[in-house]
């Protein structure tokens, strides 16, 4: 955006009257406008258009309760996984994460990983501790060319020794014969090449 368009955009709407947008410093990565936030208090802090129109954005010195109501209604549902968290309290996956990173570790932390469609969640638990780490680890990417190499080497071996074809390798198969045949043609002297010969 050009320097005219940072001073003619305008300001998201608040949910909090004491909140008056200042200045607009810039975008995040997200490209969501980043706001300079001044309360009738005096405290200025930063945020983005997102959390202002949702009410994220709020001054701790006198919303104070703001961020309580939402802990409370989060901290009811306890022990769950962050889905299940925004499904049991009607509240966006922005304002759980939101709440959760301002709750760690002395109202909640993660008490154990659980395996969901695919991956591994955290399954959060009221009170304060340390998170528990992740037993699974993610395989590094030579891990998966070797496995991928083993398998490709096994479905090989069986279509050349006359076995059922899996259509997944269809290509390297395909690559395989044609790579016997080359081999086979340069071993058995053929006609044409012996006539060559002096």
């Amino acid at each position: 955006m050009t320097s005219l368009g940072l001073k003619l955009a305008k300001p998201p709407a608040s949910p909090f009257a004491n909140l008056t947008p200042s200045e607009r410093l810039g975008s995040n990565k997200q490209g969501c406008a980043v706001w300079r936030l001044v309360c009738d208090c005096g405290l200025a802090f930063e945020a983005n258009s997102q959390a202002i129109q949702r009410g994220g954005a709020h001054c701790r010195v006198c919303n104070p309760n703001y961020g309580d109501k939402l802990a409370n209604k989060i901290l009811a549902v306890l022990p769950a996984t962050i889905p299940d968290i925004v499904s049991e309290t009607g509240l966006t996956l922005e304002q759980v994460k939101f709440r959760l990173r301002h709750m760690k570790p002395a109202l909640c932390h993660v008490g154990r990983w659980k395996r969901g469609t695919g991956a591994w969640m955290p399954v959060i638990y009221a009170g304060a501790g340390e998170d528990a780490q992740c037993e699974f680890k993610p395989r590094p990417r030579a891990e998966h060319g070797r496995r991928y190499r083993k398998r490709v080497k096994k479905a090989v071996e069986k279509a050349l020794a006359g076995g059922k074809e899996d259509v997944r390798y269809t290509r390297h198969i395909g690559r395989a014969r044609s790579g016997l045949t080359a081999a086979m043609t340069r071993i058995v002297p053929q006609t044409w090449f012996s006539a060559l010969e002096i």
